[in-house]
């Protein structure tokens, strides 16, 4: 596997060979822009773990409209609740296409699936047991040891890092046993960025050591000392984790409402095929299409070390069947998507 300076297992802007050595196809799309202001909703509290049989008391209940009425979503205790509406996705001026969307009310993970998370849907025997090993298309035994390090599953001290290493199968499944799916890119993006045009989901501030955890001093360092390579870095200073971080970790990066970690910590998995043309204007979800070799990951992992990585549209495919280091997800529940699901 070739090295390069920017980082040897970070998929970059022009790094392509490498990205494929790690599992991720490298198509990057980056913008969010909204064409008119939407209701902010108000997060529950935190909730770690497998969602509550009880529901959280928030709900969302958008006003009836005669012609189509909006029904009222029981979000869990976990989630938060994210108002429906037709808003605008993309921003020309950084080269992707705006297009309207129109989204149904729908909840979303306040953070990423934890460890914790996982075990317990193992244990009701309702999750299948996962492989704490990457895997990807044309992976070496030599990089699948090396890389294999950075999974979080069966790790002392790790149950509240975020899940990774599982394909799109098993994040699909955990997300159905626990009453929810995988969020769409569109669902995903929203909650990410709202309707104030921001460029990450705290602001337009660049990423630091207090909104993310991505590649800074820490990640660099350790590189070096592991690996005897050199990574570039994302920020200046230390961010305190030389991989994943707990969930929630940094609540100056919060979304505008409220959900967390959507900027590094892991890529999170969509229940979205990947494309690299901007899709047009349409209703979402979405979903998933039969014969088609990639899903979309979102919002950039620790291991990124470029700051376009971790905007509020960047976008990114991976192999369904793959189980990278810095892949994780969150889970949605709301309307049904197009597979049923």
């Amino acid at each position: 596997m070739a090295i390069s300076a920017r980082s040897p297992y970070l998929p970059t802007l022009i790094g392509l060979g490498f990205a494929a050595s790690v599992g991720l196809t490298l198509f990057p799309q980056i913008g969010c822009k909204s064409s008119r202001p939407l209701p902010t909703a108000k997060a529950p509290p935190t909730a770690n773990g497998l969602p509550e049989e009880s529901e959280a008391a928030a709900t969302i209940s958008p006003p009836p409209s005669p012609a189509s009425p909006q029904p009222t979503i029981a979000c869990a205790a976990n989630q938060v609740p994210i108002p429906g509406g037709t808003f605008w996705l993309g921003d020309e001026e950084i080269g992707r296409h705006a297009h309207q969307v129109t989204l149904a009310p729908y909840c979303m993970d306040k953070t990423e699936v934890t460890v914790a998370a996982f075990r317990a849907c193992v244990q009701a025997h309702k999750c299948r047991p996962p492989s704490a090993t990457v895997d990807w298309k044309g992976i070496t035994p030599k990089d699948k040891a090396k890389w294999s390090q950075f999974c979080n599953w069966g790790k002392r001290g790790f149950d509240q890092h975020p899940m990774n290493c599982v394909d799109w199968d098993q994040a699909t499944e955990y997300c159905a046993a626990t009453g929810g799916r995988l969020p769409t890119e569109d669902e995903w993006e929203y909650a990410a960025c709202g309707n104030d045009d921001r460029i990450f989901p705290w602001g337009k501030q660049p990423p630091d050591v207090t909104r993310l955890n991505a590649c800074g001093g820490e990640c660099a360092s350790m590189a070096k000392e592991r690996f005897d390579e050199n990574w570039e870095t994302m920020y200046t200073g230390d961010d305190g984790w030389t991989s994943t971080s707990p969930v929630g970790n940094y609540p100056k990066g919060a979304s505008p409402f409220g959900i967390l970690d959507m900027a590094g910590n892991v890529w999170e998995w969509t229940v979205d095929i990947f494309s690299v043309n901007d899709q047009g204007p349409g209703d979402s979800p979405r979903g998933p299409q039969p014969n088609t070799p990639y899903r979309t990951i979102r919002g950039g992992g620790w291991n990124s070390n470029a700051a376009a990585r971790v905007r509020t549209a960047s976008a990114d495919g991976n192999g369904p069947d793959s189980r990278n280091f810095s892949v994780g997800f969150r889970c949605a529940r709301g309307v049904k998507n197009s597979d049923g699901t």
